[in-house]
């Protein structure tokens, strides 16, 4: 029996027999793994979604089923923290864990099945941006509905603005010629070959391990601080992405 492969691009493996599958079948799982996953979507949500992904890839399910699904549980999760109160609060935070969970299966499953495109990957990307915005509103929203200060209201915005912002100028920058055949679209903020500290930063920040922090915070009823982390933050995401795509272009101009 095949045990503990590692899968690299271009190397063929031979498949004897029927107990041979398991281990080459794990190995090509595990090689979707990708470099720049934060430590818990690698360590944690990976292990889950690959175990789900697993079972649904001899099924008819297909990826951009499985994105539609996830962003679908995102924003349900975003609709019960809307409502307030901490068992509502921590339902929706724990959807919103799921969805993330569930947004990995949509890539195993192409991968998997040669089944990858274009317009699934930008699905996918701004299916995850949709429900990360509503997730940040729904904050906002409660908080306001609760208190009646305008200042929730502008917090969310805030996030939601720099959301989309950002979103917006990776697409644009680094995903928009792409195609699937090069990979996953997304793969960093930046389009240039050397990583600079700005740029390692960004690319460390885009990562989805505040996800944690949302179900922490939700049990112990204090979303309102996250939603004020997530305006300031975003905002400085989004400030430093315009930085990074001045610095991209020059670096382009000059190598030309």
């Amino acid at each position: 029996m095949v045990e503990k492969l590692h899968i690299k691009p271009g190397r063929l493996y031979n498949v004897t027999d029927e107990s041979d599958v398991p281990g080459v079948e794990d190995a090509l799982f595990q090689g979707l793994i990708k470099d720049t996953e934060g430590f818990m979507s690698r360590y944690v949500e990976r292990k889950i979604s690959i175990a789900i992904s697993k079972r649904l890839v001899n099924t008819s399910v297909t990826p951009n089923q499985m994105t539609i699904f996830s962003v679908f549980v995102g924003i349900l999760g975003a609709y019960l923290i809307s409502l307030g109160g901490t068992f509502n609060q921590s339902a929706g935070a724990l959807l919103f864990l799921a969805h993330s969970i569930l947004d990995g299966c949509d890539g195993e499953i192409a991968r998997i099945k040669f089944l990858e495109s274009k317009f699934g990957g930008v699905l996918d990307f701004w299916g995850d941006n949709i429900v990360h915005a509503a997730v940040f509103y729904a904050i906002g929203h409660e908080w306001h509905e609760r208190t009646g200060n305008l200042l929730p209201i502008i917090l969310a915005w805030m996030s939601v603005f720099a959301t989309f912002g950002s979103a917006g100028l990776v697409y644009f920058r680094t995903m928009r010629t792409k195609t699937a055949k090069e990979g996953p679209l997304y793969t960093s903020v930046s389009i240039s070959k050397r990583k600079n500290r700005i740029t390692r930063i960004a690319d460390f920040l885009s990562r989805r391990d505040f996800i944690y922090l949302v179900v922490i915070l939700a049990f112990f009823n204090h979303l309102d601080w996250f939603l004020i982390l997530t305006a300031t933050g975003s905002a400085f995401f989004f400030l430093t992405l315009v930085w990074l795509y001045f610095l991209d272009s020059k670096d382009s101009k000059l190598s030309h």
